[in-house]
């Protein structure tokens, strides 16, 4: 034990460049001033130069690099989950959205209701198709997806939408060749002839409901009304045809409904993965944030000599040896790690939208109480 070497803090810290890791802020010149001086602070706090502290300006600098980057990660996570409903489907080309106010924006709303609206054929982003089969006379029963597939189609289809209704009563109503003889009829005007002749009837609009209706009630109630029923393509017509004609239906293909991939490839947001939030500048954090930075730094230190000062936990003097205390600089640090988390994370949920527009929400109905307690003036004329 006595010809182990540990290297000690000598309190000159060197050259910041190239001492750390990864070297994300050797170019940042705030950077490069401050860690010298955390450095010192660091060593000071662990007991230097009362204490030998085994610690290089090296293993110094990597925690201070280690506490912004941990610092940057915390705040883009936090950014990422507030804005990720507003990034999602965007471009990572050459983009870095740290330091950017991210606006609100309707996107990713209205591509989740357009799967609504596509169920209901008022637009979305499955294509309504038209198809048709050859009704005959006497013939009730149709399978629309086996005559889909005879035809040539492929996949599975859902029908939507079936035409197969009486002619409207407005239609018939007002039908030139055939409506207009029972406005002139009614009019005294029998004898004008038909399809030539324009009317102007005095009729209001409720009177001409009430024939619409009539007309209607009359073909449900005398007739054999069209309807038709169906049971996933089993398409059953009533009444049953008696002359040969063609009917219309809407479907979808049922593959488009699946096809739930919206956009690939590497250059879009997708997940968390691959938001653009990059390590923030070090410059351009406040001091709020360094003094984080500062403390966590200094509690990595402590886990840092901890683990060194764990691995000889007794140093031999003459006539005794001296116990370090490991585990008390490591308990120290996790206490510390954590609670530095904690409240970081604390304040960022009270910075995110949803805590700011409660607190707005908060603001406004505490100023209506106020303003409902001060007497209204009695205006007397």
């Amino acid at each position: 034990m006595a010809n182990v070497r540990v290297p000690i803090w000598d309190g000159n810290p060197g050259s910041v460049s190239g001492s750390t890791p990864f070297g994300y802020y050797d170019n940042d010149s705030l950077f490069q001033t401050d860690a010298p001086k955390i450095a010192k602070m660091i060593a000071n706090r662990l007991g230097y130069p009362v204490m030998d502290v085994e610690l290089t300006s090296g293993s110094i600098y990597s925690v201070i690099e280690e506490s912004v980057t941990e610092y940057s990660s915390i705040v883009n996570q936090y950014n990422t989950i507030d804005n990720f409903i507003n990034i999602q489907g965007s471009s990572t080309e050459n983009v870095n959205l740290s330091g950017k106010v991210i606006k609100h924006s309707l996107d990713r709303v209205i591509s989740l209701a357009k799967n609504y609206s596509a169920e209901v054929g008022a637009g979305g982003n499955i294509d309504w198709l038209t198809g048709s089969i050859d009704l005959q006379s006497g013939v009730q029963d149709y399978d629309l997806q086996d005559l889909y597939t005879q035809a040539g189609g492929s996949g599975s289809i859902e029908i939507k939408r079936i035409f197969h209704q009486a002619i409207p009563a407005n239609l018939r109503y007002f039908d030139p060749n055939l409506g207009n003889r029972d406005f002139l009829n009614a009019l005294g005007l029998s004898g004008y002839a038909q399809g030539v002749t324009y009317t102007l009837t005095p009729y209001t609009m409720f009177e001409d409901l009430i024939r619409m209706q009539a007309i209607e009630f009359n073909d449900q109630f005398r007739k054999s009304t069209y309807s038709f029923e169906l049971i996933n393509s089993k398409l059953r017509i009533f009444p049953v045809p008696d002359v040969d004609h063609k009917l219309y239906y809407h479907y979808i293909k049922t593959d488009d409904r699946r096809n739930v991939i919206e956009s690939s490839g590497s250059n879009v947001v997708s997940d968390a993965s691959n938001v653009p939030y990059n390590n923030l500048e070090y410059s351009k954090i406040n001091d709020m944030g360094r003094t984080w930075i500062k403390n966590y730094a200094l509690a990595l230190a402590k886990e840092s000599l901890g683990l060194i000062r764990g691995k000889y936990p007794s140093i031999p003097i003459p006539n005794s040896t001296i116990t370090l205390n490991a585990n008390d600089l490591l308990i120290q640090a996790q206490e510390e790690k954590e609670k530095l988390k904690q409240e970081l994370t604390d304040l960022l949920d009270k910075l995110s939208k949803r805590s700011q527009l409660e607190k707005m929400d908060a603001e406004v109905e505490s100023m209506n109480n106020q303003l409902r307690n001060i007497p209204r003036r009695i205006y007397i004329k």
